[in-house]
């Protein structure tokens, strides 16, 4: 199968300007909807079936910039190119244990502060909800086995 980039970057930066663009056709058909519904109420049947129609052929727009269909490939959509490669590439990091605490290490305190503060209101949130003894029993049993 042939693609249209060879790398993630390329076809993510491809992608970028693709959504950039749905993102533009997305607001527009919102607009149309709007002027449609006010056409109505309005008793304004034909611009209102023309305003629909319009509102549609921008949703087909955003859903063709997001996907790029083609008929003899899929992979000419900048969206499939990009989780392509994402998947071919993987990453050059790695995020493990070792790497989440080095990077906590090397926080500065406007980002602990963050963290703390995204922490706290964690605990807040779930602070009322019915314990789970099942769940967390058998964390428990998983954190008695150490390599």
């Amino acid at each position: 199968m042939s693609h249209q980039y060879d790398n993630f970057d390329a076809a993510y930066a491809a992608l970028r300007t693709q959504f950039a663009s749905a993102v533009s056709k997305f607001w527009s058909a919102n607009d149309y909807w709007i002027a449609a519904k006010a056409h109505y109420t309005a008793g304004e049947a034909l611009p209102a079936i023309y305003d629909i129609l319009t509102c549609l052929s921008e949703i087909l727009g955003y859903d063709n910039d997001i996907w790029r269909y083609s008929l003899n490939s899929v992979y000419k959509s900048v969206t499939a190119e990009s989780i392509y490669w994402a998947a071919q590439q993987g990453g050059a990091d790695i995020i493990d244990m070792d790497a989440i605490l080095s990077i906590m290490l090397s926080a500065n305190p406007e980002q602990v502060e963050y963290f703390v503060g995204l922490v706290d209101a964690y605990r807040q949130s779930i602070w009322n909800r019915p314990f789970n003894k099942d769940f967390y029993a058998a964390l428990a049993r998983g954190f008695m086995i150490w390599p």
